[in-house]
C-alpha cells in the first residue's frame, strides 16, 4: 500500500505542478521506464496492467500541453525543420512495412512502438517554446529521477543485473539497459545544469544525485550508459559553463575532476569484480556479435538495386530468416531496412541538429542559465546518439529524436527573440531621437 501512494503522490504532483509551469511533465516522459519498472518491481497490480504507467504519462502530458494552449497560444509554434526530417523518417519506415519479407513481424514490432514514438517524438518537444521551459523541465527531472533512482536501488529487488518484477502468478525479469539510461539522464542533467535561485540548492546536492545514478547504471551493468554518461559531461561541460576567466576555468577544470572523481570511486565500490560482463574478452564478444549481425542483414540490402534505395522495410531484421531480432546498430539498421532514401533522411537530422545547436550556442553564450540548458540538452542528445551504435532499434530509440526536435525549437525561438530584440532597440532608438 505505501508504494501505491508513493506511486499516486508522484503522478498527482506532477499534474499539480503542470498548471503553474506545464513543461514540468517532462519529467515523467523522461523518467517513464524507470517509472514503470520500479512500480511493477513493488506491486503486481502494475505488472498486470503493465501499459498504466506509460498511459498515464501520455495523459498527464496531454494535459500540460493543453494547459500550455490554455496560457499560451498553439502548440506548433515554431516547428523545426528537424522535426519534419524526423516524422518524415517515421512514416517511411512504416511504409516501408509494406515490402518488408515477412509483414506481419514489421507491424507487430510497429502496433508495440507506435504509442512512444508519437508520445515522445511527436508530443514531447511541443512542450518547449523558450529556453526556460526546457530549464524547468530538466530541473523537474531532478527530483524525480533522484527519488526513483533511490526506490529501484533500495526497494525493488534485484537478480544479478535485472530487477525482478512481481506478477500474480511468478516473476519476470526488466529490462536493466532502460534503467541504466534513465539513471544516465539524472547524471547528466545534475551535472550540466546551472542553478539560480530556488533551485541553486541543486548546486550542493548534485553530486550525491550523480554519486546514486551512478550506483543505478553500474546495479543494471550497463556499460554503454556508463561509458557514454562519462564521456558527454566531460565533453560538455565547458559548453555548460562561461571561460571567460581563470577562476571559471579552474571551476570547470574541478568540475571535471569531481566527476572523474566521484565515477572511480563509485565503480570501485559497486561492481562486481566476479561480473564478466565487464571483462574486456566479454565486451569484445558482445561488439563482434552486434557487427556480425549487421553485415548479415547488409548482405541482405545490397542484394539488388531496389532493396539499395528503397531499403528491405522496416523491422526487416527480425525475420528470422535474417537476423531474427533488431541488430542494436541503429544507423546501419536504417541504411538496410530503410535505404538511402532512409540514410538520407537520418543524416539530415544529424546535420540539421548540429548545425542548431551551433547557432543556438551563440546566441545564449552570455546567459548562464539558458547555456546550461542548452548544453544539457545537447548532450542528452549525444548521449542517445551514442547508445544507438550499440543498442536499440529506430522504432524503440526515440528519444535522440525528440532531443533532436527541441534543440531545433529553441533556435528558433532564440532568432525570433533577437529579431523581435533588434526591432524594439531600432524603435526605442528612433523614438528617443524624435525627443531629442
Amino acid at each position: 500500500m505505501p508504494y501505491i501512494l508513493t506511486y499516486v503522490a508522484i503522478i498527482l504532483s506532477t499534474v499539480i505542478a503542470t498548471l503553474r509551469k506545464p513543461p514540468v511533465a517532462l519529467a515523467l516522459v523522461f523518467c517513464m521506464f524507470g517509472m514503470e519498472q520500479w512500480a511493477q518491481s513493488v506491486h503486481p497490480f502494475f505488472t498486470q496492467y503493465h501499459t498504466l504507467t506509460n498511459i498515464l504519462v501520455g495523459a498527464v502530458l496531454v494535459f500540460a500541453l493543453c494547459v500550455d494552449m490554455f496560457k499560451r497560444g498553439g502548440t506548433l509554434h515554431s516547428y523545426p525543420t528537424v522535426g519534419w526530417f524526423a516524422i518524415a523518417l517515421y512514416v517511411y519506415a512504416l511504409v516501408s512495412t509494406l515490402w518488408a519479407p515477412t509483414q506481419a513481424n514489421s507491424l507487430d514490432v510497429w502496433s508495440k512502438t507506435w504509442p512512444y514514438i508519437i508520445t515522445v517524438v511527436g508530443l514531447t518537444p511541443l512542450l518547449i517554446k523558450r529556453p526556460e521551459d526546457l530549464h524547468a523541465a530538466l530541473n523537474a527531472v531532478l527530483p524525480l529521477g533522484a527519488a526513483l533512482v533511490v526506490l529501484l536501488l533500495y526497494t525493488s529487488r534485484w537478480e544479478d543485473h535485472h530487477i525482478v518484477l512481481q506478477a500474480n502468478q511468478g516473476f519476470a525479469y526488466g529490462n536493466p539497459l532502460a534503467v541504466g539510461t534513465m539513471g544516465g539522464y539524472v547524471a547528466i542533467i545534475a551535472i550540466l545544469q546551472n542553478f539560480k535561485g530556488r533551485s541553486y540548492v541543486w548546486q550542493l546536492l548534485r553530486w550525491v544525485v550523480v554519486a546514486v545514478s551512478l550506483v543505478m547504471v553500474i546495479q543494471t551493468s550497463s556499460r554503454g550508459p556508463f561509458i557514454f554518461m562519462v564521456l558527454v559531461t566531460i565533453l560538455f561541460i565547458p559548453l555548460s559553463r562561461s571561460i571567460r576567466n581563470m577562476r571559471m576555468f579552474l571551476a570547470v577544470v574541478i568540475t571535471i575532476l569531481m566527476v572523474l572523481f566521484i565515477v572511480d570511486h563509485v565503480y570501485d565500490a559497486y561492481r562486481d569484480l566476479e561480473d564478466v560482463r565487464w571483462g574486456y574478452e566479454k565486451i569484445e564478444a558482445d561488439i563482434m556479435g552486434r557487427v556480425n549481425s549487421a553485415i548479415i542483414l547488409l548482405d541482405k540490402w545490397f542484394s539488388s538495386p531496389a532493396t539499395i534505395l528503397f531499403g528491405l522495410g522496416n523491422s526487416a531484421s527480425y525475420d528470422p530468416r535474417i537476423v531474427g531480432i533488431y541488430v542494436h546498430i541503429v544507423p546501419l539498421e536504417i541504411l538496410a531496412e530503410e535505404g538511402l532514401i532512409g540514410a538520407v533522411l537520418y543524416l539530415s537530422i544529424l546535420f540539421s541538429t548540429l548545425c542548431s545547436f551551433r547557432r543556438s550556442f551563440r546566441m545564449v553564450r552570455y546567459d548562464p542559465m539558458a547555456k546550461g540548458a542548452l548544453a544539457t540538452i545537447g548532450a542528452l542528445f549525444t548521449y542517445e546518439l551514442l547508445l544507438t551504435l550499440k543498442q536499440g532499434s529506430l522504432l524503440g530509440m526515440p528519444y535522440m529524436y525528440a532531443f533532436a526536435i527541441i534543440i531545433g525549437k529553441l533556435e528558433r525561438q532564440l532568432a525570433a527573440a533577437q529579431v523581435d530584440s533588434y526591432g524594439q532597440n531600432r524603435m526605442l532608438k528612433n523614438d528617443q531621437q524624435q525627443c531629442n
